[in-house]
């Protein structure tokens, strides 16, 4: 199957309220291959495979998920995963079925889109900067509300709670530690 495919933001987010909600659409941009390719969360937990169904695949973009047991009053976030994996082997001479070759780079530029929706989520470090690896942070419950730290090696952390460093600066600058004219947020 030959196809074009388009730049799009492998993820999508849905703010459900108090009605409940089992149908989401697969943004029409999107291109995919196999069911598995797309992945669910419910407010921030992975969904399991037994627990969705995904229509749409094959390349044709879009689709809709179907999450078996209805959600309300939450985050529902669809991401799409198109596995960086080589399946076909082309021959050094001879004639090769191009429509398999279109589908291979096809899939490639598809990884290579999630791959750049990851990266630009994540914090970044100058390429001259250390460390080489970074640590990843908690989920989001674990960093809400949090300040950003890091610490002696560089690798980053949840701090304090962002009440417990105000209420710091507002004693320090009770007992005459901060000047006011630092402002309400030192």
């Amino acid at each position: 199957m030959s196809f074009t495919v388009t730049e799009a933001y492998p993820r999508v987010r849905y703010e459900i309220g108090n009605t409940e909600e089992s149908y989401f659409t697969i943004p029409n941009d999107w291109t995919f291959f196999e069911a598995s390719e797309i992945e669910v969360y419910v407010d921030g937990k992975q969904l399991t495979t037994g627990e969705y169904a995904v229509s749409g695949a094959n390349g044709d973009g879009g689709g809709t998920v179907t999450v078996l047991n209805p959600v309300r009053k939450a985050d529902v976030l669809l991401r799409r995963d198109v596995k960086s994996e080589r399946t076909t082997n082309f021959p050094n001479s001879g004639p090769f079925d191009v429509e398999v070759l279109n589908d291979q780079l096809n899939r490639l530029v598809l990884a290579q889109q999630d791959l750049e929706a990851e990266v630009g989520r994540t914090l970044r470090f100058s390429h001259f900067s250390f460390p080489e690896n970074v640590n990843a942070l908690g989920d989001v419950f674990s960093r809400q509300g949090r300040i950003l730290g890091f610490d002696n090696s560089g690798q980053p952390f949840a701090g304090p709670t962002v009440e417990d460093v105000a209420w710091l600066v507002d004693t320090a600058r009770e007992r005459g530690f901060l000047a006011a004219e630092f402002g309400p947020y030192i």
